[in-house]
């Protein structure tokens, strides 16, 4: 199981107890009790992530991606020009090979409409 911690300057994060702070948290929400047994914890900080959704976030995004993509640069990924609030391995999947099939002129950028 992997979890993820977001803090901010209206979210502070205890550092010192995080580790305890997310297994209470998995167990008050009952993802897991007492009977499971944690076999690995790993801990890693950056102090920038990954940008967030926000309003007006699509508008920036599209401008950067019109000057990345002469330059053969195609943005994927939490950074790029897929939707985090709407991603899923399976969507992923087929931007992916579209990027791909589209870097070698086998087909143009496929933008769904429809999302489900």
């Amino acid at each position: 199981m992997l979890c993820e911690v977001s803090e901010s300057v209206d979210k502070p994060v205890n550092h010192d107890s995080i580790m305890d702070d997310v297994i209470q948290g998995l167990k008050n929400v009952k993802l897991i009790d007492d009977s499971h047994v944690i076999v690995s914890k790993w801990h890693h900080r950056l102090d920038h992530g990954y940008p967030t959704p926000f309003y007006g976030r699509n508008e920036i995004v599209h401008k950067i991606d019109e000057v990345l993509k002469p330059l053969g640069i195609y943005t994927r990924g939490r950074f790029g020009a897929w939707k985090y609030e709407v991603s899923n391995q399976v969507l992923m999947f087929v931007f992916k090979t579209l990027t791909l099939l589209r870097i070698i002129h086998l087909c143009k950028e496929w933008k769904p409409l429809i999302i489900l």
